[in-house]
């Protein structure tokens, strides 16, 4: 699964990163063009350290919670030796309002929809 380069830091493949964390190739490289990944290059291929699996894990958690691409990129850090999403008391209240608005209305739509079947 891990292979070693020239800094003998162990690095996943694109093939492996994306069957880790069971996503598309075109997905990384999508997170890639944003600047939200970047994978050594060797020649044509990518090399993605533990590194930017730490990153790339922090970046799938705050997508699954919802946030923008943009807010993603500011919540996840860029320094240190692990990635974790910066969330303040305030972004994650106002998060929870959204998920909750999007909820009350996917309630709605299921309710209005139930109706419309149980009438036929």
């Amino acid at each position: 699964m891990l292979t070693a380069v020239e800094s003998d830091e162990p690095v996943y493949t694109i093939g492996k990163l994306a069957e880790k964390f069971a996503i598309s190739l075109r997905t990384l490289r999508f997170y890639e063009a944003r600047g939200l990944l970047s994978p050594v290059r060797r020649g044509r291929q990518r090399r993605y350290s533990r590194k930017d699996a730490e990153r790339l894990s922090a970046i799938l958690k705050a997508k699954k919670l919802g946030f923008s691409l943009d807010e993603i990129r500011q919540m996840v850090m860029g320094k240190g030796s692990q990635y974790v999403l910066k969330l303040t008391r305030e972004k994650c209240r106002e998060q929870i309002s959204v998920l909750e608005h999007k909820l009350a209305e996917i309630t709605d739509a299921l309710a209005e929809l139930r109706r419309i079947d149980a009438s036929r």
